[in-house]
């Protein structure tokens, strides 16, 4: 609930002061396929694709536009120490442990932070005016979130 009550919260003040721009809504790639060990999760990140279909339609026309990016595996802390953590109990090599844990996508790495910097600054930008309620999933091709 916590991306419904901010997201409510932050609508209701761009519209009241008559703020026109994006809320963008960082969710899973594993929003449309995810590993039986975290339905729950799962669903709930859908749902944050449902509520961004639908503040889209109720914000339409007033300059405010709602977009979901979905991520896959990124060089995040908690991904990086997951690498480390493979090298070091496993005692796997680096390129190894990466591939690991990037599971199921064919790319064999994890994403880059300026990968999904660059494309959230296309969606926030003008170029994407016409980007609305739709959610864009980044994981390199993954079939599936696995490690």
């Amino acid at each position: 609930m916590s991306a419904v009550r901010l997201s409510r919260e932050v609508a209701k003040r761009m519209k009241d002061e008559g703020i026109k721009g994006d809320i963008l809504l960082i969710s899973s790639a594993g929003i449309h396929e995810e590993p039986g060990h975290l339905l729950l999760s799962g669903a709930m990140r859908a749902g944050i694709a449902v509520l961004a279909k639908h503040m889209s339609h109720v914000l339409a026309g007033t300059g405010i536009r709602v977009n979901v990016v979905a991520l896959g595996y990124f060089d995040t802390g908690r991904v990086h120490d997951r690498i480390e953590t493979l090298v070091a109990d496993n005692g796997l090599d680096r390129p190894v442990a990466i591939e690991r844990v990037a599971g199921a996508n064919p790319m064999k790495r994890v994403g880059r932070a300026e990968e999904v910097a660059e494309l959230v600054a296309f969606m926030v930008g003008d170029r994407a005016e016409f980007l609305n309620g739709t959610t864009i999933v980044i994981d390199g091709g993954s079939n599936c979130l696995v490690t």
